[in-house]
């Protein structure tokens, strides 16, 4: 009879242990045997691990990370507009999912076979230290971001691409032990600020949807709880003389990362640093729709927030549209110059979206290089899209195209930095690629205001 009751104890422990456990070791979650079908995806392709979690093959798995010496170089400019208002960038990369969940892998699978999460991890280290080097404050998430196995509060969700709640609480720890350390944090008196959780909400947005077709399994939303943040009444002195933490309150710019309130990002920030946190962060922005938007916007020149915090997804590419971009971002944070301080101005009535000469500069003004920039303004916030032609004494030029038609908050305010690679000095400015609209659009030359000693 023994022969018998011993192989059955076995068999029922293993029966206990399977149930207790996720799928692991090989054994995949979902059955999707469309998820490598190029014509039924909308995404981009998409690999499954282990444990039910899903991975986005050219971002999640990327493996090279680096800023070029252009790009740094803009940010060091950056960097360096933003202290001369008397505040600090702080950069919040968010760590790749491929990285941050390299526990649940699934080594069978080609894609994650490739994925080498040493050499990923090193790289994407190397180009956050380089990002330090242009004078950004960059906290390191990495370590804060890591899943291991077991672990509840999870930094990122299993099928879709943001982080939850857990993560960006987090992020937001790791980032106020950072500026703490700071000069310019101790200068402040912060605030009291607490966190409660208000409720529960389900993800299955457009990752898990998109596996929802290309899967026969059930592919089921993931729970989660929504948290709120706020300040917690002033007591003792601080009721009788004032609170602590006044002055402009930092500002959050990013992704939906940062503006999605489901997350709490702003919220959590405020509980960690003590500080209040104004969030100017867009939904679809991309990297630089956000801060962009809040640079050039009419608040932005009466407010000297001490922090900036631009938060980004680590897997966005710092080295694209680097002229587009940082040509608008740099100058926005100097600000319009007065009427009175303009080198040149001029103005066009904009008829049916038909363009034309915006304004002309005398040689004598001797306007060339990026210490030289456009402000553009117009009441009409339609006039979001099109392209200037910059024409130059010697008959050099350029094209520079705006377009502000998708996720932007656009305020009809537009900066543009000459071209630090054109020698000649700048004689006309033209505006073309209009759309079917009628505006009067205003427009100076201003000079970057020379540092303050």
């Amino acid at each position: 009879m023994n022969r018998f009751c011993i192989p059955a104890l076995l068999l029922a422990s293993l029966f206990i242990w399977i149930f207790s456990h996720p799928a692991r070791a090989g054994e995949l979650a979902f059955q999707c045997p469309d998820l490598g079908n190029k014509e039924k995806q909308t995404i981009g392709a998409m690999t499954q691990g282990e444990d039910g979690w899903f991975f986005r093959v050219a971002g999640d798995l990327k493996q090279h990370y680096r800023l070029m010496p252009e790009a740094a170089s803009y940010l060091s400019r950056m960097a360096e507009a933003f202290r001369q208002r008397g505040t600090e960038v702080v950069f919040i990369s968010v760590p790749p999912r491929g990285i941050a969940a390299q526990a649940f892998l699934h080594m069978d699978d080609p894609d994650q076979k490739r994925f080498h999460v040493t050499k990923a991890t090193e790289s994407y280290s190397s180009m956050l230290n380089t990002m330090r080097e242009t004078g950004l404050i960059v906290p390191d998430l990495t370590e804060e971001s890591v899943i291991p196995e077991g672990e509840k509060e999870i930094f990122f969700f299993r099928r879709d691409l943001h982080w939850t709640p857990f993560g960006a609480r987090r992020a937001a720890q790791a980032v106020a032990e950072e500026i703490k350390k700071l000069p310019a944090y101790k200068k402040l008196s912060p605030a009291t600020f607490e966190t409660k959780e208000v409720g529960t909400k389900e993800m299955k947005e457009t990752m898990a949807l998109e596996l929802q077709r290309l899967c026969t399994s059930e592919v089921p939303g993931e729970p989660f709880p929504l948290f709120e943040t706020r300040r917690a009444a002033a007591t003792g002195e601080d009721a009788l003389f004032g609170d602590a933490g006044g002055g402009d309150p930092a500002v959050l710019v990013g992704s939906s990362f940062s503006a999605l309130s489901w997350f709490n990002f702003d919220g959590f920030l405020s509980e960690y640093t003590g500080l209040e946190v104004a969030n100017f962060a867009l939904s679809a922005g991309l990297l630089f729709n956000a801060i962009v938007s809040w640079t050039s916007s009419p608040q932005f020149q009466d407010t000297h927030p001490p922090f900036v915090f631009w938060e980004a997804p680590g897997i966005y590419d710092l080295n694209n549209d680097t002229t587009k971009y940082y040509r608008q971002l740099i100058p926005a944070i100097y600000g319009e110059c007065k009427p009175e301080d303009a080198l040149a101005s001029g103005m066009l009535e904009i008829k049916g979206g038909k363009g034309g000469l915006l304004l002309e500069v005398t040689e004598d003004k001797e306007v060339s290089g990026n210490d030289y920039y456009l402000f553009l303004e117009t009441a009409n916030r339609g006039l979001a899209s099109f392209t200037l032609q910059l024409d130059y004494a010697d008959g050099d030029g350029e094209w520079f195209i705006v377009d502000r038609s998708q996720h932007f908050d656009n305020a009809g305010r537009f900066f543009i930095e000459l071209s630090g690679e054109i020698e000649g000095l700048l004689s006309s400015v033209s505006v073309d690629g209009l759309p079917n609209i009628n505006a009067t659009l205003n427009a100076r030359v201003c000079r970057i205001p020379k540092k303050s000693t």
